[in-house]
């Protein structure tokens, strides 16, 4: 069981889970205390490789369309400010930005001017000196990477500027995302070196996602537990978001496609909700184990979904207070779902616990950075992307531990099933022994009987009497004996679910029925059947009905193959097996129809539910002329199956027969 009862050491672990969340919740509160914006309209001196023009702007907002010549025009006075900090969040205004740049070098300075998000959908600069546009750049997020200026994954600016001059820099920006105006001008060279680091750790931290949703991606191939392909899915998804969010889902991953380059991170961030609901669901069980946080996971997927598809039909800008509260309360369920199966005990809530809060504090910041209510710095622009791959690695963990936890339950089921087992031959045992001590008493008392008939002969009689009916109880002891025997028998060759013979069983009769086809020169047969998606029906209603439908085939394979002749036989899981001794080729086509159509046109009803079974059917056939091992009349029932499957399920397909040695 994930479940145990609680002690001392999860009520330790619980009260420092609380402590760190409370230290993790006082940094945030101290971030957000602390900060300060500043602007200042005094000229900027290009003597630095790299300069924050953040702090530097004067702007101002409007609604109007208004363009450089409008700007620059001797009548209009724009009402620049600097008295407020920059405007952050979703902006769905215009905004005009001002700075003047000051070259105090006898030659012209080339600079790159990078924003700090890839995100901004329209960027208009403008080089101004003396009311007149000397340069002039435009970005436009719907330009692929490889048709822009600089082919770089951040919007990049090249800038030339006059020596032993001022400069005014202009810049109009418009987008539907959230706004941030974090831009540095940087020498080129410096920049080149700067993105090199920075490029070693988004490659470090993507990668390490990339093998982690690799390696589990084997585990699911190896085991099928669904829970690894949608950690899978959540992984690959929340590791392209990341990528976009850097910019390098646009350089590699969009290619020219304008939505996917305009609206492609909101998608990547609706599909990883959307997956990070759906593992998180299927990790916890919570359909079973706490169903109110079921159907809150199923409101997420539901929100998001709706969310992903009206983002093509409203700007993001307009669904911006949906989002933000959807991005921060997503994460909070997670924490609070943990958090309440940690206390019910769950062995794997700590780890997920802890994941989920790294997850929680990086997307909290992000969102906060991001609609400019805490600084945007080193640490808050990239927190989210180490705190996802942190909590990638965790989640993995503790998928991990629930496979190691059920690989427990499983050796502890099988230890009682051979200690029951063992129970029964004892009982077997025991009552071999009354039988044995019946029969001596029975001795004992013909003795006695033979030295009394000769003193009395009324008391003989009376005494045979009493015998014959003693050795009648006897005799009906051991007819029961012998009849138990023989039903333990029975339950030890029989599958307690189909009611079919099971797959001991079957081997033995296997290797009987070919050594004696090979002795006699008779044909044998061969049938392997699967039902198709089985593994969805117990998906969809249960384990329950799924071990009625198993119930169902097998009356079915009883019904219509020959009786006292046919050994139907549960082969493994969804898997029987028919051996078919004496039958030919025709034979075996008939009894296969038989079956396939049986289980195609008898579906399994209860109450209201119905469900339509079709049934994977590969046959194999003994050529008593051909030297044919067990081994390849087991593998060419087994690959005819295959081929089943292969075409369509819902057939039966001949295996070839071998070819002569």
């Amino acid at each position: 069981m994930i479940c145990s009862p609680i002690n001392s050491t999860h009520l330790t672990r619980l009260r420092s889970g609380r402590l760190y969340l409370m230290i993790l919740i006082a940094a945030i509160q101290l971030i957000c205390s602390g900060m300060t914006h500043a602007s200042a309209e005094s000229p900027v001196t290009l003597d630095k490789t790299e300069i924050n023009l953040t702090l530097h702007y004067q702007w101002f907002r409007t609604d109007a369309a208004l363009d450089i010549n409008t700007i620059l025009s001797p009548g209009f006075q724009p009402p620049w400010r600097t008295d407020r900090p920059l405007p952050a969040g979703y902006v769905t205004d215009s905004l005009w930005l001002k700075v003047t740049l000051v070259n105090p070098f006898n030659r012209p300075l080339e600079r790159y001017l990078v924003f700090d998000s890839p995100l901004l959908d329209k960027v208009d600069l403008y080089l101004v000196r003396e009311a007149t546009v000397i340069q002039e750049k435009h970005h436009r997020i719907v330009t692929p990477v490889d048709y822009r200026e600089i082919e770089h994954r951040l919007i990049t600016l090249p800038l030339s500027l006059p020596a032993n001059a001022a400069t005014e820099l202009y810049l109009h920006i418009q987008t539907d995302t959230s706004l941030q105006l974090g831009a540095t001008l940087w020498q080129p060279e410096a920049f080149l070196l700067s993105d090199q680091h920075w490029l070693t750790l988004h490659v470090f931290l993507l990668g390490m996602m990339s093998v982690m949703a690799l390696y589990n991606l084997a585990i699911y191939l190896i085991t099928r537990i669904r829970a690894y392909l949608l950690y899978v899915a959540y992984v690959v998804s929340n590791a392209a978001f990341q990528a976009c969010m850097v910019g390098f889902a646009h350089q590699y991953l969009f290619g020219s496609s304008a939505p996917l380059l305009d609206n492609g991170q909101f998608t990547l961030a609706a599909i990883t909700f959307v997956t990070a609901a759906a593992f998180i669901d299927e990790l916890l069980k919570l359909k079973l184990t706490a169903p109110l946080f079921h159907r809150l996971a199923m409101a997420i997927i539901v929100a998001w979904g709706a969310l992903f598809l009206l983002s093509f039909l409203i700007p993001e800008a307009t669904l911006g207070p949906v989002i933000i509260p959807l991005a921060i309360g997503a994460p909070i369920v997670g924490l609070w779902v943990g958090i309440h199966l940690w206390r019910k005990g769950y062995e794997i809530a700590p780890i997920f616990t802890i994941a989920w809060v790294v997850l929680l504090v990086g997307t909290c910041v992000f969102v906060l950075m991001i609609n400019g209510l805490i600084v945007r710095n080193l640490f808050t622009v990239h927190i989210q992307e180490i705190g996802a791959a942190i909590e990638v690695v965790l989640l993995a963990i503790t998928l991990a531990k629930r496979l190691q936890i059920e690989r427990h339950k499983r050796h502890r089921a099988q230890q009682n099933a051979l200690l029951m087992a063992q129970q029964v031959n004892n009982e077997r045992k025991g009552k071999l022994e009354a039988q044995a001590s019946a029969l001596e008493a029975e001795r004992k008392a013909r003795e006695a009987q033979e030295k009394l008939v000769q003193t009395q002969i009324q008391t003989n009689i009376e005494l045979e009497k009493m015998v014959e009916q003693r050795t009648f109880e006897l005799k009906t002891a051991l007819e029961q004996v012998e009849e138990m025997n023989e039903r333990l028998e029975t339950l030890s060759i029989t599958d307690a679910l189909t009611g079919v013979y099971n797959r001991r069983y079957f081997d033995e009769q296997l290797r009987e029925e070919y050594q004696r086809a090979r002795h006699q020169q008779t044909p044998l047969g061969l049938v392997l059947m699967d039902i198709d998606h089985f593994k969805q029906v117990n998906d969809d209603y249960g384990h329950l009905v799924g071990d009625q439908c198993l119930k169902l085939v097998g009356q079915l394979l009883q019904e219509q193959t020959r009786q006292d002749v046919d050994i139907v036989a549960r082969y493994g899981g969804e898997e029987f097996a028919v051996i078919c001794p004496g039958a030919n080729e025709q034979q075996l086509e008939d009894i296969c129809e038989r079956v396939r159509v049986a289980i195609q046109t008898t579906p399994y009803h209860s109450r209201e539910i119905g469900v339509r079974l079709t049934a994977s059917i590969g046959v194999a056939m003994l050529d008593p002329d051909m030297p044919q091992s067990l081994e390849n009349l087991l593998q060419q029932a087994d690959d005819a199956l295959y081929v089943s499957k292969q075409n369509g399920r819902n057939r039966t397909t001949f295996a070839r027969p071998p070819h002569p040695a």
